[in-house]
């Protein structure tokens, strides 16, 4: 595959990708919108930015800008381009048609949204948006939330999208599980952005992080002389959020005492401070979220039964990131860029080796690993381009080459393959420029020699092929 756009130019990094549900996923305004085609021909990835009035053309012609030497493609093919918020691909007469989601559409266009798929002979076109979440007026609102982008390119993530936005129309409590830094803080923050409650306060606390001890005062607060220390009446997190959103991260860990009156503020809507001999109306819309599993804390005797079935009514669940992998690199891509214009450098691009590496590793800090990474390389990398050498070493001397396929993976067969054909293409580029010294392809690689080992004989480089 080819392109008329020059290599490095400001169309071709990879971005932030959106991926959406037709019906419920939400799409961002027109002023906000940013939108991309990933174009996937053979063992060929690539990313191009589709603006506002420009259109982007397919087809086998080398005017096209983005040219397909496939005989099913017409010379020219298909037409992508956007009007506002909106964005359409038209077939332009082509011999054999344009696939739109499974559905051929011939001489006529058709309407697309983040997450739409693509075919014109055998490429793969992804059609994908980007744009910032809604900032929250919360004081405790942490900072790697209030600037994180809603990345969606995996169906199970546009599952939880979908259903999350649903759910912010409604009052009903939520409770969202993952692992540990998978974004569940990120997700909470778009429910309350989506719902009716936006303009109110996004209060958070992290349960985990306050000593037992304090823990009522700080969900409810207290009145003066309720304790030695207390000078003053303090008003309490769930308080505080009354006509917003209260977030209640790792709610396993509240104490039992906490649970219970928990338990009671959603069933009377109201709470008592400590040391008042009064009730206080709050209204509050309430979401849960931990890394544990609530029905084993329960069996365990460590969570109340009667709130875990208050508060479960509606549950959101987010894969780790192993398990969507088609999201590591528009998110890597959303990290490389943010910390860029932190620094006040050019926006960087990420080599495709460099992506091949980072869709090797598991990610066992998931997201937040991820975001770590990044941070790391573009501090070496200090320049244009990010190289699996500015890598982390954890995630340069992985063992595993590719990522997991334990069940209910969306690793696919296919993105293995590619994988795959990338980093045997890396491998034998430097070998090839370093005249086979494999101690110094390794230093181009950005790799251990223990590690480049590893792969030549994963790779069968070297071996002899049968006659």
């Amino acid at each position: 595959m080819t392109s008329d756009r020059p290599e490095g130019s400001p169309d071709d990094p990879l971005e932030g990708l959106t991926a959406g549900d037709p019906g419920d996923a939400p799409e961002p305004s027109a002023p906000d919108l940013r939108a991309y085609l990933l174009v996937r021909a053979g063992d060929s990835t690539r990313v191009i930015a589709l603006h506002e009035g420009e259109e982007i053309v397919v087809g086998r012609s080398r005017q096209a800008a983005i040219s397909l030497d496939d005989e099913r493609v017409s010379r020219l093919h298909a037409r992508f381009f956007r009007k506002g918020g909106e964005l359409f691909v038209r077939d332009l007469d082509s011999r054999h048609g344009t696939l739109v989601q499974g559905r051929t559409i011939r001489s006529t266009e058709c309407a697309l949204i983040g997450g739409d798929l693509v075919r014109v002979g055998g490429a793969e076109i992804l059609v994908a948006t980007a744009s910032d979440t809604a900032s929250s007026s919360a004081a405790d609102l942490e900072p790697e939330a209030a600037d994180s982008d809603l990345v969606v390119a995996d169906p199970k993530s546009a599952e939880v999208v979908a259903m999350a936005r649903r759910l912010a129309r409604a009052p009903s409590t939520v409770l969202i599980l993952g692992k540990t830094g998978v974004g569940k803080e990120v997700l909470a923050r778009l429910v309350h952005g989506w719902s009716p409650r936006a303009q109110g306060p996004y209060v958070r606390i992290n349960c985990a992080a306050i000593p037992d001890a304090l823990l009522e005062s700080e969900l409810f607060g207290y009145e003066r002389g309720a304790f030695t220390g207390a000078e003053r009446r303090k008003i309490g997190h769930i308080e505080a959020a009354s006509g917003g959103t209260l977030l209640l991260d790792e709610v396993a860990e509240l104490t039992k005492s906490a649970q219970a009156k928990l338990l009671g503020v959603l069933e009377n809507r109201c709470i008592v401070r400590l040391g008042a001999v009064s009730e206080t109306p709050v209204d509050v819309r309430l979401i849960c979220a931990t890394h544990r599993d609530l029905r084993e804390e329960v069996a365990a005797g460590r969570f109340r039964e009667d709130l875990y079935y208050r508060i479960s009514t509606f549950t959101l669940h987010i894969p780790p990131l192993a398990e969507r992998s088609a999201e590591i690199a528009p998110l890597a891509a959303v990290f490389a860029r943010r910390f860029a214009q932190s620094l006040d450098q050019p926006e960087p691009r990420l080599r495709p080796d460099t992506i091949a590496m980072l869709l090797a590793y598991h990610w066992p800090g998931n997201v937040r690993e991820l975001r770590n990474a990044i941070e790391h390389a573009v501090v070496l990398a200090d320049g244009a381009v990010i190289e699996p050498r500015h890598l982390p070493e954890a995630v340069r001397e992985a063992p595993a080459a590719i990522a997991p396929t334990t069940p209910g993976s969306s690793v696919s067969p296919a993105i293995r393959d590619q994988i795959e054909t990338m980093e045997r293409r890396a491998i034998e580029k430097a070998l090839a420029a370093e005249a086979g010294n494999q101690t110094r392809a390794a230093q181009r690689l950005g790799i251990s020699r223990r590690a480049l080992t590893y792969k030549l004989a994963k790779y069968g480089f070297g071996r002899r092929r049968a006659p």
